[in-house]
């Protein structure tokens, strides 16, 4: 069979997306990029200047606009089909649960988790999932996070959202077996990326600091300079999908024993203290 040089990443107008489309393309991939703006798509053509950028203008959420951007790009590949499908776009929707509408959970639900699921059937057939297939059957990479088995204070939204993802990866890995199509999962810690600017924890204090968890959201703002960068989960994405001995789950973070071995391995109990105790969750008077 055909081994194919086509790769599409959703949401490669910032932060891993945009690394992704880089590293892939500098290694002489073909990416079918999604943005959901024309003035991105414009922008994006213009950084990525090698001709093997094409953005698809396209909303993950609207079903329609996601199946007429995988009808041009079965057009362009005219049977090549799709190497891999990176699922990266998403929101975060953050807050004390107590005071998130339900129009802003329905939104984390929507482009997180409905829109990722939107994409993949869309593509499916061009991964491999029909037959007869000619080209050899590709892979899907999730983008999830630490939050997808973690959940943290004021991050339950978006937490809800990555551990539906998980969930979704498994049984789409165990079902499409059938065609040979692996599905793995990324899981990075905190990343510099647009995702938390538009979400800031400043603008998070500033939202919810008349609540009853001001105090606690204080303790819980964090220096975004101490993230990481795009580029190193990009790295990472690049060599799981040129590895055929795989796992099916990558977490990728900073301290790997204290953000991410300890909290799965402790008792739920011990690790609500230790995170009360850091944010002052303390009973009210």
């Amino acid at each position: 069979m055909n081994r194919s040089n086509n790769i599409v990443i959703t949401g490669v107008s910032s932060g891993i997306g945009f690394a992704c489309t880089k590293r892939f393309i500098n290694k002489g991939y073909t990416v079918f990029g999604s943005v959901r703006k024309p003035e991105d798509s414009e922008s994006a053509k213009q950084l990525f200047k090698s001709g093997l950028f094409h953005p698809l203008i396209l909303d993950i959420t609207d079903e329609d606009s996601v199946k007429h951007a995988a009808e041009i790009v079965k057009q362009k590949i005219n049977g090549a089909g799709v190497a891999c499908l990176i699922n990266n776009a998403g929101v975060a929707v953050s807050g004390p649960l107590m005071h998130i509408s339900g129009v802003d959970m329905e939104k984390q639900f929507a482009t997180n988790v409905l829109g990722t699921m939107n994409v993949t059937r869309a593509f499916l057939p061009l991964l491999g999932a029909e037959k007869p297939c000619s080209f050899e059957p590709g892979k899907i990479i999730n983008v999830s996070s630490v939050s997808g088995k973690i959940s943290y204070p004021f991050l339950g939204p978006y937490a809800a959202s990555k551990h539906a993802l998980e969930a979704l990866s498994a049984a789409l890995r165990r079902e499409l077996a059938i065609y040979g199509i692996n599905v793995l999962v990324v899981a990075p810690g905190s990343v510099q990326s647009e995702i938390w600017k538009k979400n800031s924890f400043d603008l998070i204090i500033k939202k919810y600091g008349s609540t009853d968890w001001a105090g606690a959201l204080k303790q819980f703002n964090v220096d975004e300079n101490t993230f990481m960068k795009a580029d190193r989960i990009a790295e990472k994405i690049w060599k799981i999908h040129n590895n055929k001995n795989f796992r099916v789950h990558y977490p990728v973070v900073n301290n790997y024993i204290k953000n991410w071995l300890l909290p799965r391995l402790l008792p739920a109990r011990i690790l609500d203290i230790i995170i009360q105790k850091t944010l002052k969750l303390r009973r009210l008077p």
